[in-house]
């Protein structure tokens, strides 16, 4: 059934490829990306013989979810982290012989489930060496995956930030100056991939409002398309089923039409 899921994540997400200069004639390999998103838990390398064959993807997300496969599995963060590194190995093995671009993504900080924090906490985010612990795991990812070829394509890291304060959702104060450290450590051993970035919170497109483009030429910036969110998470932790697209969401119709609309009023 995770075929089917992770296809609809990706279908509603919005890539918003960014160049920073002018002159660059770069693209990423199979550019757009049409793919799917796999995790450690659920995946093998064989699925992406068979999602290429069944749904003609060219693309597909290797999520490194270390924190919750740790909780799940009773294990040590550091030995699951050591079974994402060679999970993510065997699937970009599979990409490459499959022609499909790879993408690395861990977004789960802490990876220690026993601090029972995550991404969205205040305690997570005020921490400053919890955020340095992000530094150091970006720069072992890259370090170990920089000789590979084409088959990987980006890298992604702390995809959707946001901090829960009460009942807000907003845009963690530590996130900018994180993701500038994110990148210089990415360019320390490579050069040749891009980065994804999406600027919170969430995945909501209204980050763009006040996010200025990075220094970087080799950004793709990403807008993740959840609405109208009960539509899209229909199913998900008892939520309620049997939404239909286009038609009516909480008494509102939504079509193309009002997908365009959500997406420009901000």
């Amino acid at each position: 059934m995770y075929f089917i899921y992770n296809l609809i994540s990706i279908i509603i997400a919005t890539w918003l490829f960014g160049v920073q200069d002018a002159l660059s004639t770069e693209i990423p390999k199979n550019w757009p990306w049409r793919g799917v998103t796999l995790d450690i838990s659920n995946s093998v390398p064989e699925d992406i013989i068979i999602l290429k064959k069944r749904l003609d993807i060219n693309s597909v997300r290797i999520t490194l979810n270390v924190r919750q496969m740790a909780q799940r599995q009773n294990l040590s963060s550091n030995v699951v982290w050591s079974k994402g590194i060679e999970y993510a190995d065997k699937m970009l093995d599979a990409c490459r012989r499959e022609g499909v671009a790879g993408i690395i993504s861990i977004h789960q900080f802490p990876i220690n489930p026993n601090l029972l924090l995550n991404q969205e906490s205040p305690g997570f985010w005020n921490n400053p060496e919890y955020l340095t612990e992000v530094i150091s795991l970006v720069g072992n990812i890259v370090k170990h995956f920089e000789k590979r070829g084409t088959e990987l394509g980006a890298y992604e890291v702390l995809s959707e930030p946001l901090l829960r304060d009460g009942n807000k959702i907003i845009v963690p104060p530590a996130w900018p100056k994180l993701l500038q450290d994110i990148i210089k450590e990415v360019r320390k051993y490579d050069f040749k991939r891009w980065i994804i970035v999406t600027p919170g919170p969430g995945g909501l497109a209204k980050g763009y409002k006040e996010f200025k483009p990075l220094d970087d030429k080799k950004i793709i910036y990403g807008a993740h398309m959840y609405t109208p969110h009960n539509y899209t998470h229909q199913g998900i932790k008892d939520r309620k089923r049997g939404l239909v697209y286009p038609g009516f969401v909480l008494n509102k119709y939504w079509d193309k039409k009002t997908l365009e609309k959500s997406l420009s009023d901000f």
